[in-house]
Formats: structure tokens, sequence, C-alpha cells
């Protein structure tokens, strides 16, 4: 071997790239990987393509920051100071939404409709809360929110942790919020 291949290839900057670009490559095909799989088990379970989305969307991010963070590592960049800003503004918006609920919670419970199904989008659904209840048509399902149509065409939305909580009455094909409201 040439002596000035070698030295290269021993070489930590040589290294460093190499690890860097698997990483990427890696963390890539990963999420490819893990966008495929919830997209055929959404077409399996008859899931509306739009609903899948808000969470190869949320994947797709959350893989990002972790590649970002290992080649950050790679590099030998110091992250602690990032850390405690990080955390720091994690905390104060915490604080802030903390009498709207955990943001977390309403992602967390997004995931568990999604894999859950207990309804779909264009399905009629009665979310019972005590005396008060919710009958519509679901319009759309996000990564906080179900939005409800009602039979006089209001939009409701309703956190992911509620529909998760309260009792939800799905009710059969074909009929409308009217003719069977709950």
């Amino acid at each position: 071997m040439m002596p000035a291949l070698d030295t290269m290839l021993h070489s930590q900057l040589f290294n460093q790239v190499l690890l860097s670009a698997a990483i990427l490559a890696g963390g890539t095909l990963g999420g490819f990987i893990l966008c495929y799989l919830m997209g055929s088990f959404a077409d399996r379970r008859h899931i509306k393509r739009r609903r899948t989305l808000y969470l190869q969307k949320f994947v797709r991010y959350s893989l990002g920051v972790a590649i970002v963070l290992l080649i950050c590592l790679v590099w030998g960049i110091n992250l602690s100071a990032a850390w405690v800003v990080l955390t720091s503004l994690f905390g104060i918006i915490g604080i802030a939404l903390f009498a709207q609920w955990s943001i977390l919670s309403n992602v967390t419970c997004c995931f568990i409709l999604f894999f859950s199904a207990p309804f779909k989008i264009d399905d009629f659904v009665t979310v019972k809360d005590g005396d008060n209840s919710v009958t519509g048509q679901v319009a759309d399902m996000t990564l906080f929110y179900v939005r409800l149509l009602t039979g006089e065409g209001e939009l409701v939305n309703i956190p992911n942790n509620l529909i998760v909580q309260k009792t939800v009455f799905t009710h059969r094909q074909g009929t409308t919020a009217q003719q069977n409201p709950g």
C-alpha cells in the first residue's frame, strides 16, 4: 500500500467523515424504511393517507435531530451548552402550556390513535364527556387534535389526549350524525 494512502486511511479526519456519511446514510435509509412500514400498515388498516403523513413527518424530523446529534458527537462538538439552552427552553414552554394539557401527551395519543385506529377520517363519531357530547364526522386527525365537522357545519377541535380518555361511539357506515345521535 502506498504510504500516503495508508496515512489517509488511518487518519482521524477520514474516519470522522466516513462515520458521518454512514450515520447520514443509515438514518436516511432507516427513515425511508420506517415511513414505508407506517404507510403499508395504514394501507392494510384502510387509514387515510393524509393522516399517515402527519406521523411520517414527525418520524422524519425526529430522525433528523438524532442524525445531527450523532454527527456532532462524531466530530467531538460539545453539546452541553446547547443542551442547557434546549432543556431550559422546553421547561419554559412546558410551564407556559401546562394549563392547556401536555403537548407531548397529545402527540403520544396521536400515535395510539393511529395504531389502534378506533375510527377513521370520514367516520361519524360521538365523543361523550359526562352530560356534554359532540357528534360529527371526523374531518381530520393531526398530531394534536381530532377535528369533527358537526351537523350544524361547525368544526370542533378535540385534543387527542381527551379522545383517548373519553368514551367514543363510532356510528355505522352510511348513517349521519343527525340520524344516529349516540
